[in-house]
């Protein structure tokens, strides 16, 4: 940081781990039964500059990128053929959550060689979710009443990609315990909440339908979700 009478302008850059118990959403709430839900886990690299009173007090502008995977094993699923009966499945989504943050914080930073500092900031994250969805799924057996023919059970793989925009207001409360290693440099670690509140929920889009083959005679199906 550089000195100012009454003041000091300074810059900070941090990043670390992150973790969230889910990610939430359609899937997590749609994850029952066999299926299994893990973690969403990642990393988040962040900015920051501001101007701090003699006082402690301080306003900053923070910036960031944010990336989060979270894994949901063996759910559930329906891919609904038009006209047929829907074909029972289960399927694996590797969902991933990037994007970048920013907004203004608030801090109050006390200390001399030891410090300690509480900051709140608020802002908005853009990004995207993309999830990359595999599985397997069963055509139902059934008899054509046009042809008469008979078309016995048979099972397809699934491998699709969906990615939809992700908008979210953010609050993060912040806690630091820092080492002032001389007049302009400090170290510090610490613990950061961040609550995000959705302006837009990432959802399936079912843009591109699944197509077994022709020999499967369902046509074109969709998740649905």
């Amino acid at each position: 940081p550089a000195s100012e009478p009454g003041g000091r302008v300074f810059v900070e850059v941090d990043g670390g781990f992150a973790f969230a118990p889910s990610l939430g959403g359609a899937l997590s709430d749609g994850c029952s039964a066999s299926c299994t839900e893990s973690s969403a886990t990642g990393f988040e690299v962040m900015g920051h500059g501001g101007y701090q009173l003699g006082s402690g007090l301080a306003l900053l502008l923070d910036a960031g990128f944010l990336s989060l995977h979270q894994q949901i094993e063996q759910r559930q699923v329906n891919l609904s053929p038009q006209g047929l009966e829907a074909n029972p499945g289960t399927a694996t989504d590797s969902v991933t959550l990037n994007g970048l943050r920013v907004g203004p914080s608030a801090e109050y930073h006390r200390g001399e060689g030891l410090t300690l500092t509480g900051r709140l900031g608020v802002g908005i994250f853009l990004g995207w979710a993309k999830d990359e969805r595999t599985g397997s799924a069963s055509t139902v057996e059934r008899d054509d009443p046009n042809s008469n023919e008979h078309y016995a059970a048979q099972s397809y793989s699934v491998d699709e990609t969906d990615a939809q925009q992700a908008r979210y207001l953010y609050v993060a409360p912040e806690l630091r315990l820092g080492w002032r290693l001389a007049d302009r440099f400090e170290l510090s670690a610490g613990i950061r909440g961040l609550v995000l509140v959705g302006l837009t929920q990432p959802e399936w889009a079912d843009e591109a339908p699944v197509f077994p083959g022709e020999s499967f005679n369902v046509g074109q199906l969709r998740f649905g979700q």
